[in-house]
């Protein structure tokens, strides 16, 4: 698995994707892709021999829309392509290839002006992007949120004092709450 939040058949997608990508400038050759992953290649065939691009993957549409953007280059190149079914056994060189992450270095602007290059490691480019949008979309959220606390003015502190009697802990009693703490990770006063 690629990360927490995808499966097998993304990375397979994002695999293919890659592939494909360094294909385009093929031409007038017969190209067969071997996948591993039975689900994947079954939706690519199903979707080219009908001609209509209607993955169930809704999570994926985007990487699905470029899959076969770029089929449809190769074969504008008149290029034969076929995607077939291997058994993992048989394909374990390219599931080590797939598990290694690369550097990337990105430039990037904030909603401030602010401009710079964010480097990272990713498994591929699509990772590479998301990677760079939700970085920069926390960046944002810290930049508007420290010009709204800019903005809060304090113009009195009211005191109240309070009125019950504050009781003082007895140290058991606080090794208890603590060890409580340890195991729980909450905290209850008494």
């Amino acid at each position: 698995m690629i990360t927490g939040k995808f499966d097998s058949e993304y990375a397979e997608l994002v695999g293919t994707i890659e592939l494909l990508k360094r294909l385009q400038k093929v031409h007038n050759e017969n190209i067969i892709i071997f996948g591993d992953n039975r689900g994947l290649i079954q939706i690519i065939n199903r979707d080219l021999c009908n001609k209509k691009y209607n993955h169930k993957l809704k999570k994926f549409s985007l990487e699905f829309e470029f899959l076969y953007f770029l089929i449809n280059r190769i074969k504008d190149n008149e290029n034969i392509i076929q995607f077939h079914w291997q058994s993992r056994e048989r394909n374990q060189e390219c599931d080590q290839l797939s598990k290694k992450k690369e550097d990337y270095a990105l430039n990037y602007e904030l909603d401030n002006g602010e401009i710079g290059i964010y480097r990272f490691k990713a498994y591929n480019d699509i990772e590479a992007q998301k990677e760079l949008v939700k970085y920069i979309n926390i960046r944002n959220n810290f930049i508007h949120l420290s010009d709204e606390f800019k903005e809060i003015k304090i113009k009195k502190i009211i005191e109240i004092p309070i009125e019950k009697s504050i009781k003082k802990q007895s140290k058991t009693t606080l090794n208890k709450m603590l060890t409580t703490f340890k195991k729980t990770g909450r905290a209850y006063a008494q």
